[in-house]
């Protein structure tokens, strides 16, 4: 152990005293040599109100690994602070732009992407993962937008248009070299696939990998994908951590995608079938795109949307986890900072977007999927911005009675979360984010056993918070 302690601060040494160990067989990547590589990690949901801005970042040595999901907001006050915290992301003018090696987007609503086109001219983005969404749910997201917007008497932003006629095309023409999308997920689904694999276990990497990377695995075949294909994949797959060809620190990115039930989406295409008066081979996002020149075609879509009650068509979102797969002792459990307050909590956080659990069989799926992880999760996103419409008890579950619970809303919302939820959620740490800065979230973790983790973790923080 003293050896790993005297090379700890310099990865390069460190590897080669590990090649060294394993070809005299004295050792094959024990959980002791783990220790000493595993990465310092800085996560946090930014206060941005009601929205989603959530950004983290690993680190050993020169090694960098940086995410993000979503990136939106909905009201002025919260838009001004999202530009602020990209800004800062961004560095200096003149500065080299940085990476972003996974950008997810959980789901098309406008409160979850406004920020999006900034983000991705600002720094540059490797890999985007979106939920997988046919043409006739794209109409329906569509749809709903044109119907909260010309309740407020507004208009469509034209981004979201583009955004939903082909979410592949619009991603890639803002610079992102892979767009991978995630079919929905459903009965038999779980998210046990990458913890099956033990100490230097793993996929077989086909080329010499440098630095820090996201090697995707799918659900299906464990195939290892190239990174500059355009993939549809199942819910189920994720993304394992590398660092030079080795795993970094057993962390994953694993994401599942809730859907509509047939029935709700089936009620959607029979109520505007007609009134978007669809060509011979159009695709439904075509015909809305035609149909949106109409001045009167607005107000049309938000009376047949009210009319048919056709929200749960709308029930396509993106949840992620974040944290080790394996064993979660490698990082030790370190303060979550929720404002002024501090909480322990563990390494992994699972983000929500707006998943619609109130449904009884969709949250049954969802809840099946990430139980496994319940002993590394440490925070949880409360679906849907703490919406009592979209929450159950059930979803507890799945954490330890000590997981910080938490929701992304506006500071002017009143009450903090609506008594239905709050009965359920009061005796356990809960904490708002709000478009207050004092309410942001942040946390560390890492190993312990590293001689200068503290300089480490404090070029990570400067440079990515």
């Amino acid at each position: 152990m003293r050896e790993f302690e005297r090379h700890s601060d310099n990865p390069e040494a460190g590897e080669e005293l590990v090649a060294a160990l394993e070809e005299r067989g004295d050792l094959i990547l024990s959980p002791l040599v783990e220790l000493a590589f595993t990465p310092l990690v800085v996560m946090r949901q930014h206060s941005v109100g009601h929205g989603g801005f959530h950004t983290g970042a690993m680190g050993r040595g020169s090694a960098r690994l940086r995410w993000v999901y979503d990136c939106g907001a909905s009201r002025t006050e919260g838009q001004q602070r999202l530009s602020e915290e990209i800004g800062i992301l961004a560095g200096e003018p003149g500065d080299a732009k940085r990476r972003i090696d996974l950008l997810f987007i959980s789901h098309f609503d406008r409160d979850h992407i406004s920020g999006i086109v900034q983000l991705m001219s600002a720094l540059e983005v490797d890999t985007v993962v979106i939920p997988y969404l046919d043409d006739l749910q794209r109409a329906i997201i569509l749809a709903g937008e044109i119907a909260d917007r010309e309740e407020a008497g507004a208009s469509v932003a034209p981004g979201l248009t583009q955004a939903l006629f082909d979410p592949v095309a619009w991603l890639t023409e803002f610079g992102a070299k892979s767009v991978i999308q995630v079919r929905p997920g459903g009965p038999g689904f779980d998210g046990a696939m990458l913890l099956s694999y033990g100490p230097g276990d793993g996929p077989e990497l086909s080329e010499d990998v440098e630095g820090a990377k996201p090697v995707l695995v799918r659900q299906s075949d464990d195939a290892v994908n190239a990174a500059d294909d355009h993939s549809v994949v199942d819910s189920g797959s994720g993304w394992m951590v590398t660092h030079f060809g080795r795993r970094f620190g057993d962390w994953c990115f694993l994401p599942y995608v809730t859907s509509a039930k047939q029935s709700a989406r089936d009620a959607f295409r029979a109520a505007f079938d007609g009134l978007i008066e669809r060509r011979e081979d159009e695709s439904m996002i075509a015909a809305f795109h035609r149909k949106m020149e109409e001045t009167d075609f607005p107000t049309k879509v938000k009376a047949t949307y009210k009319e048919h009650e056709l929200g749960d068509a709308n029930a396509v979102s993106m949840s992620l986890y974040v944290g080790p797969f394996r064993d979660e002792v490698y990082f030790s459990r370190k303060p979550l900072r929720a404002g002024q307050k501090r909480h322990e909590a563990g390494p992994g956080w699972l983000l929500t977007g707006d998943a619609k659990l109130a449904q009884v069989g969709r949250r049954n799926d969802w809840c099946t999927f990430y139980k496994p992880l319940k002993s590394r999760i440490g925070a949880l996103m409360l679906p849907h911005h703490g919406s009592h419409l979209n929450f159950h008890e059930d979803i507890l579950d799945i954490v330890e009675e000590d997981c910080l619970l938490f929701a992304c809303r506006r500071a002017k919302l009143g009450d903090p979360l609506h008594e239905n939820v709050w009965t359920v959620v009061e005796r356990r740490p809960v904490a708002i984010v709000s478009d207050d800065r004092e309410t942001s979230l942040m946390q560390v973790s890492g190993a312990t056993v590293l001689k200068y983790a503290e300089r480490e973790l404090s070029d990570l923080a400067k440079e990515w918070c």
